[in-house]
């Protein structure tokens, strides 16, 4: 509520000084059949990595400000972030951002949370190093912190707080949306190495992250992951596909997926999933996107 009660002040500020805001439709919707081992199959407005269906809307307004609302379409059980509202911020682009957001922790492949935050895009400019600082808070036992980020495409993360990685957005290569602990779980410290590298039309990103102090100990323990994929896009952008490697190096388990996309039209795309675990089938997915 404080963070749309903030949107809504700065949408009426750019009203009053007769400003007319650039308003754009923001769709981005994922309905995903979902068949996992045992028989289990589901249809959600969420893909198996923990991605929502969203939709709202964006404003680019004249100082150069933009606000984006968006809201998720359907909340995952027993999640411990239980809003509604995927984002909702004002932002001066490149310098701050306030309000419910997602964390830039790392390369968002693990850990990936959305929070109630300020955030401001700092660095030693002449050196071109980018610092991002960020202050995180979305309510008692929930996800609370500050985080840094340092560096661009080669970056390292270090989050201080409670209930990190918790989330059904977070963990997406090793578990299930529906798999996720739930409130009162998660850690307190979590730190990461990530890096991303083009190479023609493949791209590759590498991410490590250490997760310590949990918050409940009797559950949960240290835990260092890394995730590794290698994405392949044809040339006019009709095809998307993903190969990733997961590994869990303090249970020595190993996670393997392929993502792929087809584009139908602009807006509209086929999309499919597999998940292997110790060389077994763990959960296959098929949906559509729609994108606008």
């Amino acid at each position: 509520m404080r963070v749309l009660v903030l949107t809504l002040a700065v949408v009426a500020a750019s009203h009053a000084v007769a400003q007319t805001p650039d308003f754009a439709l923001r769709i981005d919707m994922r309905l995903h059949q979902t068949s996992t081992t045992g028989g289990n199959t589901r249809l959600r407005w969420y893909d198996p990595m923990g991605r929502h269906s969203t939709v709202g809307f964006g404003l680019n307004l004249e100082p150069g400000y933009y606000v984006l609302v968006t809201e998720r379409l359907q909340r995952v059980r027993g999640d411990i972030d239980q809003e509604s509202i995927d984002e909702a911020y004002v932002e001066n682009p490149g310098q701050w951002r306030l309000g419910r957001q997602y964390l830039p922790f790392g390369g968002r492949g693990i850990v990936r949370e959305a929070a109630l935050a300020a955030r401001l895009d700092a660095g030693f400019r002449k050196a071109g190093l980018p610092i991002v600082l960020t202050g995180f808070d979305n309510g008692a036992d929930k996800l609370r912190g500050v985080l840094v980020r340092i560096g661009g495409r080669t970056g390292i993360s270090a989050a201080v707080g409670s209930h990190m990685a918790a989330a059904s957005t977070s963990m997406g290569a090793f578990r299930s949306p529906e798999d996720s602990p739930g409130p009162k779980r998660g850690y307190r410290l979590v730190g990461a190495i990530d890096t991303t590298v083009p190479w023609g039309p493949v791209f590759i990103r590498g991410e490590y992250v250490a997760l310590r102090r949990p918050n409940q100990e009797t559950f949960d323990k240290a835990l260092d992951l890394t995730d590794i994929s290698l994405t392949y896009q044809t040339d006019e952008g009709s095809v998307t596909t993903s190969f990733a490697w997961a590994r869990n190096w303090t249970e020595k388990s190993d996670f393997y997926r392929i993502e792929n996309e087809l584009k139908l039209t602009k807006n509209l795309s086929l999309r499919s999933f597999v998940r292997f675990n110790r060389g077994q089938w763990r959960d296959f997915s098929a949906g559509i996107r729609v994108r606008i």
